[in-house]
Parts: structure tokens; C-alpha cells; sequence
């Protein structure tokens, strides 16, 4: 298994828009002051933000984001100066193609934040911190490359090379929960990512290694307050009011 930590809590992030001033929700920044430009990731763009890219996401953005925000800071030597100068020319002088420019030049910049976020996150706490950790970030991509599987704490353990013990004790301690409460939490999340796409909830039970239907609703109730047809019935009418 390689190590990309980053791929699969990335997927489903699309850039909304791109604009000078403020945007409201998941968002990536540029902020030019005195001491020169940093980019930054979180749920609200700063006041003096130079411009807001924000940021449609769902399940990897709200595990990602809710340590943020975080902050990259740039000098002139750094290569992504050169891509944060082109987005800031981009925005100000747009031509054809604008908006693919912009969104790619975007979702760049964030795998730049994200990466140097976890460097920074050695001796962190949450899921930064599990990825900071070699061995337990074998762990959590073991999760997070496929939800479906029916993991053990002894299989995740080996991907981790660490004993049983070692590995529960280790996990709990920095990433907050035990590694079958993140294995439980993460598969829900993105089970409520695909109703409220539309997905049926047999299908979803199913998606997610679930034994049936009325064992995914009972999880899913627990977690969310609501059964999973009620979420998505939720979710159809918002898209039709949007």
C-alpha cells in the first residue's frame, strides 16, 4: 500500500468560485501584508484576505478542516510564489478559460497548505497528527482507501508494524478516538455524503459493509439524529431550492 495521505480526503473538493473579498464556508486564501504573501485553509476567509477560493467539500474537507485553519507562508526563493502569482494575476486580468485556471491553480495551492500542515504537525493531535505519524498514517490511508472492508484492529495494527496494544494506545492518544470509533465514524460519513447524493440506503448500507439496512440506520440515527431516508430526503429538497 503507498502512503499518499492526502488523495482520498481530497476527493469530492470542488473549487466554487474564485473572487476578491469574502466567501462564506470551506475556504483557501491569500493574504498579501508586510511581510510578504501566505496562504491559508479553513472555514472562513480572514478580513484582509487578498482573495477567497470557496470550496465545496464534503467529508475529507470537514475531517481536514475542522483543525484549521492552517497557514503557509511564502518567500519569493519558494515555488509556490510562482503559482500563487499566477492565480492573483488570473483573477485580475481574466482571459479564456479563466475558470479552470483559477480552480486548478486553487486545488494546487491546497495539496501545497495540506502537505506542509502535516510536516508541522509532528508532534500534533487529531487527524493531522495521525498523519504525521508514519505508522499510523498506514493505518488511517488503510481506512480511508477502502471503508468497505471489514478492518480489524489487529489488521490495521500490522499496517501500522506496531503491536495490538501499542497501536490502540497510540492511536487514542493522537488522533482522540479509538481506531474502530474513527473506522465507524469515517464510513458514515461518507455513507451520508452518498445519500445526499441521491443514493438509496439499501445501497449504501450495503457500499459500506453494512449487514443490512436497518443495522446502517441504527448507526446512522446515532451519529446524525435523523434515519438515513429522512437525510436524504433532506438533501433532495435543498438541491431543488438551490
Amino acid at each position: 500500500m503507498s502512503l499518499d495521505r492526502l488523495t482520498n480526503l481530497l476527493r469530492g473538493m470542488t473549487v466554487v468560485s474564485v473572487q476578491s473579498g469574502l466567501g462564506a464556508g470551506p475556504a483557501f486564501w491569500v493574504v498579501q501584508d508586510q511581510t510578504g504573501r501566505s496562504l491559508g485553509l479553513g472555514m472562513d476567509c480572514p478580513q484582509e484576505a487578498l482573495l477567497c477560493a470557496h470550496l465545496r467539500w464534503g467529508a475529507g474537507g470537514k475531517a481536514l478542516l475542522q483543525a484549521g485553519p492552517y497557514r503557509l507562508s511564502l518567500t519569493q526563493q519558494d515555488g509556490i510564489a510562482v503559482l500563487t502569482d499566477l492565480l492573483c494575476e488570473e483573477l485580475a486580468r481574466p482571459r479564456c478559460g479563466a475558470p479552470s485556471l483559477l480552480g486548478g491553480y486553487v486545488e494546487a495551492l491546497v495539496v501545497h497548505v495540506l502537505r506542509a500542515a502535516i510536516a508541522a504537525h509532528s508532534e500534533g493531535v487529531g487527524l493531522l497528527g495521525g498523519l504525521a505519524d508514519l505508522r499510523l498514517a498506514r493505518a488511517i490511508v488503510a481506512i480511508h482507501e477502502d471503508p468497505s472492508a471489514a478492518l480489524t484492529v489487529e489488521q490495521l495494527a500490522d499496517h501500522a508494524g506496531m503491536s495490538r496494544s501499542g497501536f490502540m494506545e497510540r492511536f487514542r492518544a493522537v488522533v482522540g478516538q479509538t481506531p474502530m470509533a474513527y473506522l465507524r465514524h469515517w464510513r458514515l460519513d461518507q455513507a451520508r455524503e452518498d445519500l445526499g447524493r441521491g443514493d438509496r440506503a439499501t445501497e449504501v448500507a450495503r457500499r459500506y459493509g453494512y449487514q443490512n439496512a436497518d443495522a446502517f440506520g441504527r448507526a446512522f440515527l446515532a451519529r446524525y439524529g435523523v434515519p438515513p431516508g429522512e437525510w436524504r430526503k433532506r438533501a433532495a429538497i435543498s438541491a431543488f431550492d438551490a
